[in-house]
């Protein structure tokens, strides 16, 4: 059963806690705790405190986000993260907001090295068609959220037949029309597709949900 939404959805990010005492490592301007599972980088400045990264082993969530952070990472700073061989195979979860100085071609180099990514979140970003190839190369993803980029339904295309992918999350993407139905109908096991501030009408929604036998939430 794939459920079509349309609606506003806030996105609420967990602090990096931890339940016991571990040694903390200074990273994106912040003093964490090693064994943290999500680090939340927000006030990035160079990319000599990506290091720092590589000693978190228990890392599972990586959110470079906040002002800073969007204003001094860029593409070299991807290649950098993205040359850390042993962080890329450890995170799951990934997401970059308020960014516009990676490159679609830096985000491309940058998420090849997330192999075993299950959700990817990106909001106001440059990322276009030509980076969603790569998100479909990953065997286990199951989410992904864009809001605010560059990004077509068109170029959706790349994820027909990826049978983990679950749910897709649209924003302020109005290239995205009725004529793109198929275009998500070709994605097997998608269970639920968000969209906000596109250009699909409600008869374009009911043609996704008949086609999936699904119901249909506006």
């Amino acid at each position: 059963m794939c459920r079509i939404v349309a609606l506003a959805t806030t996105l609420v990010l967990l602090s990096a806690a931890s339940a016991y005492a571990a040694k903390r490592i200074p990273v994106c301007g912040t003093q964490r705790e090693s064994n943290a599972a999500l680090l939340s980088c927000a006030a990035f400045k160079t990319n000599a405190s990506l290091m720092a990264i590589a000693d978190f082993k228990s890392l599972k969530k990586l959110v470079l986000d906040g002002r800073t952070t969007a204003q001094n990472f860029k593409d070299s700073s991807a290649k950098k993260l993205a040359s850390m061989k042993e962080v890329g195979e450890r995170v799951t979860w990934l997401e970059m907001g308020r960014n516009k100085k990676v490159t679609p071609a830096g985000w491309s180099e940058l998420l090849a090295s997330f192999p075993n990514l299950k959700v990817f979140k990106g909001t106001q970003t440059v990322i276009d068609d030509s980076v969603l190839p790569t998100l479909a190369k990953m065997p286990q993803l199951e989410e992904i959220w864009l809001s605010d980029s560059k990004v077509t339904c068109s170029g959706f295309k790349a994820f027909a037949g990826h049978d983990k992918l679950k749910t897709i999350r649209i924003e302020n993407i109005p290239e995205c029309t009725d004529a793109d139905a198929s275009v998500f109908i070709a994605i097997p096991n998608l269970k639920l597709l968000m969209v906000r501030g596109t250009d699909f009408s409600e008869a374009g929604v009911e043609a996704i949900n008949e086609e999936l036998e699904t119901r249909v939430g506006i």
